[in-house]
């Protein structure tokens, strides 16, 4: 893969061994994960909402289906088993399942981190944000401010990834829609234009960036700064379109030019 030799991804036989002993392991939550949920009924698992309908063996599967993730996080069925297990404790407990929706926030991030491409990974982080809007908690602005940092952290690692860039819109998109001050608002732009612009400092072929800093109704630069910045990344790498299509944008759209 990509050149590489197959030995090449091992550096010792001590490595391979381990490698192996760990697969092994993984399969076997897996088949044991396996054979529990298709026993299960759906319905039943999410409906029935008495607190003991919940047996021993439903909370052992939501413990293991972390063992599962770490070991194949593109594994659908443990993230359904986990939304299912949450809402049927939300039914039971709001306040309750407050508890473990926060956490389960920060297990998803402790995961995230090794794996940040993952689709699974990220539509749970969604779905968890989601099911914190419907519960209408009291802390949902610093929340979101906290994902906006994480995404932003995030960038500083791979500034193309989309997946983060995706979940990104949607944070900043709802996080401007909540309740607050319009000086609250302004600062969070102000906020979001400097880490844009510490992206793309660091690297002007970043064309999310780029596309996110054009949309900031508030940035923290002015249109000046911003045509000095510009015109410096064009002379940088002449050939690369998404300058020279915000710098388009800079002149004709946000600028009073005219054609």
């Amino acid at each position: 893969m990509h050149g590489k030799k197959r030995n090449d991804f091992y550096k010792t036989s001590d490595e391979r061994e381990h490698f192996k002993k760990k697969l092994e392991a993984g399969y076997k939550l897996l088949d044991s994960f396996v054979d529990h949920i298709s026993t299960v009924d759906s319905y039943d698992f999410i409906h029935e909402c008495r607190d003991d309908s919940r047996t021993p063996d439903d909370h052992k599967m939501f413990e293991l289906s972390l063992g599962i993730i770490e070991f194949m996080p593109e594994f659908p069925p443990s993230w359904d088993y986990r939304k299912k297990y949450i809402l049927k404790m939300l039914s039971e407990n709001a306040t309750k399942s407050l508890v473990h929706l926060l956490d389960e926030r920060e297990y998803n991030q402790t995961i995230l981190k090794k794996t940040p491409k993952s689709y699974a990974l990220w539509h749970h982080r969604l779905w968890i944000i989601t099911l914190l809007f419907s519960i209408r908690t009291n802390d949902l602005y610093d929340i979101l401010m906290e994902e906006i940092t994480l995404c932003f952290k995030l960038f500083k690692f791979d500034g193309r990834n989309f997946h983060c860039w995706s979940y990104f819109n949607f944070i900043f998109h709802y996080l401007m829609k909540l309740d607050v001050s319009k000086t609250c608002k302004n600062d969070i732009q102000l906020m979001v234009s400097k880490n844009l612009a510490d992206l793309i400092n660091s690297n002007f072929s970043n064309y999310s960036a780029w596309y996110h800093n054009s949309n900031l109704s508030i940035s923290l630069e002015s249109p000046h700064n911003h045509l000095e910045l510009i015109t410096q990344a064009i002379y940088t790498d002449p050939h690369d379109q998404c300058l020279w299509n915000y710098y388009h944008w800079l002149l004709f759209e946000r600028g009073s030019l005219k054609y």
